[in-house]
Parts: C-alpha cells; structure tokens; sequence
C-alpha cells in the first residue's frame, strides 16, 4: 500500500539541512525506510506547510507508524503527518452494508 509522509522541519532540521543535500536526505530516508521493510518511492522537498513529501510502499500502517516514530525521535522535526491509500469501493461496500443498522445512542432498541 502507499503511504505518504509529509515532514515539516524543526529549527535543528533546518539547521542540519544546509549543511546537507537532496541526494543525502533521499539517501538517509531510502535507508530507514529498508531497514524497515518499506520502498521510499519518491521524495521531494515542498514549500508550504510541509518542508518534505515521502511516497512510500508499506506493508501496513504499522509499519508506516513505526516509521513516522522513529522520524520523530531523531529530534530535528517538528511535525510529520502519515497519509494511508485505502480502497475507497471496499470503504463504500461496508458503509452500505451498515446503513439503516447502526443506531445512534439513545435510540437502540
């Protein structure tokens, strides 16, 4: 599945990242992510409320979590936000198959 992270840098990270590069940072991220049984897909630096977009292909959300967490504890982001594809027809399927079921609280039977 494809989970993107978007990465917006603390004053550390911004401080790091000028005595990095582009080819650096895809490097250190493709690493993380491959000790973590993911593929960084594609990465890119954005300019608004994200510093940094990560495509990556994960096995699971978890696995993304993990991720994002580790990211986090390196101390040089101030925020990082995942998010997950999902397969919008299966979302529709159990929606209908609920609709008319569930009872709002104070009106169960």
């Amino acid at each position: 599945m494809k989970s993107i992270i978007l990465g917006t840098y603390n004053e550390k990270g911004l401080e790091g990242l000028t005595n990095s590069s582009f080819a650096k940072r895809e490097a250190a991220a493709k690493t993380a992510c491959e000790a973590a049984g993911a593929k960084l897909t594609d990465m890119f630096f954005t300019i608004g409320s994200s510093d940094v977009v990560g495509i990556m292909e994960v096995d699971s959300v978890e696995q993304a979590i993990g991720l994002k967490e580790a990211f986090m504890a390196s101390g040089v982001w101030k925020h990082i936000q995942l998010l997950h594809e999902f397969d919008v027809d299966a979302a529709i399927s159990a929606a209908n198959k609920v609709r008319g079921i569930y009872q709002p609280a104070g009106q169960e039977s």
